[in-house]
């Protein structure tokens, strides 16, 4: 959860713009940081009792997940103007030097 915080700090971006996926109880954090938490149908109950909803598969989570989301437009642009300015270090987003 704390990962997704500092992420969703640095993109500029707030709770219910994010979404995340999780199948154990080292997911439950990460699952309330976000907006909107899937579950794997196979997971953990205490994490399917949880999350807002459950999923076959990743993809068809993601594909679920984006479209509520509505913000595939959205994401692309922050990927791609972050991959100006950052790299991806020990799994956050820092700064480039110049």
């Amino acid at each position: 959860g704390t990962a997704l915080a500092v992420l969703q700090r640095h993109l500029h971006i707030n709770r219910e713009e994010t979404m995340a996926f999780g199948d154990n109880e080292n997911d439950v954090e990460l699952l309330r940081q976000a907006g909107l938490s899937y579950a794997m149908k196979t997971g953990n109950p205490c994490v399917l009792r949880l999350a807002d909803r459950a999923a076959d598969d990743l993809g068809h989570g993601l594909r679920e997940g984006f479209a509520r989301l509505q913000f595939v437009g959205k994401l692309l642009q922050l990927v791609g103007d972050e991959q100006k300015n950052t790299t991806l270090a020990g799994g956050v987003f820092e700064e480039k030097e110049n």
